[in-house]
């Protein structure tokens, strides 16, 4: 199994937001008159959940992993494909994007480390040897 981890710098940031839209909520709460809720203030903590949501899936979760010719990203809703359903592999700027007839897979390399990199692009030539990976 190739575990493929995100870098930690995105998952501080999505952790800080979430914090930052709870303490809106709870200010709200405990600096108004009447302590309740209005639409707003739902949507705060709506925000707040999508973010702490983000920094567990980013932090905890590997970003992908690949395994028993499957390869599996990570999101709220995790996208899998397997290497056999692979049509085509394309690189441009710093994504990756992997076509299956019924699946695309957007891999951002800005997300991993080099040491990681370096072991996706080891899979991928092994996967499709004529795609060109610079």
């Amino acid at each position: 199994m190739i575990i493929i981890n995100n870098k930690k710098k995105r998952p501080n940031r999505n952790l800080i937001m979430a914090i930052i839209w709870a303490l809106f909520v709870i200010a709200k709460l405990l600096f108004s008159e009447t302590n309740s809720l209005d639409l707003l203030d739902y949507g705060w903590l709506f925000l707040s959940v999508l973010y702490f949501t983000l920094y567990y899936f980013e932090r905890f979760k590997p970003y992908i992993t690949i395994d028993n010719d499957v390869i599996c990203q990570y999101t709220p809703f995790p996208k899998r494909i397997a290497f056999k359903d692979i049509i085509k592999i394309k690189h441009s700027g710093g994504i990756y994007t992997i076509d299956s007839p019924s699946k695309k897979m957007t891999i951002d390399l800005e997300l991993i480390t080099e040491s990681d990199f370096s072991k996706l692009k080891s899979v991928i030539e092994e996967l499709h040897p004529q795609t060109n990976l610079a």
